[in-house]
This record gives structure tokens, sequence and C-alpha cells, in this order.
């Protein structure tokens, strides 16, 4: 997670925010803000599509070995 560029959490945040407005209908008719919601939504989707479709599990799997053997040698 602290790899994750802070980018990727911007805009999924914006996104979030939109989506949101949208689904109330801040600042948008009630029609246009259904349509906003919804492309937000898949917005989101695709984007956390794509940040698992690029996930490495090794590089993930490293790391916390490296640190339950630094545990077992403190232990």
């Amino acid at each position: 997670m602290k790899t994750t560029p802070l980018w990727l959490y911007l805009s999924v945040l914006v996104l979030a925010l939109l989506q949101y407005t949208g689904e109330n209908a801040i600042g948008f008719s009630h029609s246009s803000g259904l349509v906003v919601e919804e492309l937000s939504e898949t917005a989101i989707y695709l984007m956390a599509l794509g940040y698992l479709w690029s996930f490495k599990v090794t590089d993930f799997e490293e790391p916390l070995e490296q640190r339950l053997e630094l545990e077992q040698v403190t232990n």
C-alpha cells in the first residue's frame, strides 16, 4: 500500500466525491446526476481492476518474509 502512487488515491477520492454529488443530485439535475454517478463508479472499478491486474504478489511476499524472519530472530 505504501508503494501505491498518491495520484491513484487522489483520483479515487475525487471520483468518489463526484459519485456522491451525482447520486444526491448536488449541482446536477436528477437525470444527469445518475449518469455522473454511474460513470464515476465505473471509473473507480476500472482503476481498481487495473491496479489489481498490475499487482505482483511476489513484490508483496518478499518484504513480508523478511519481516517474519526478522521477528523470528528477535524473539
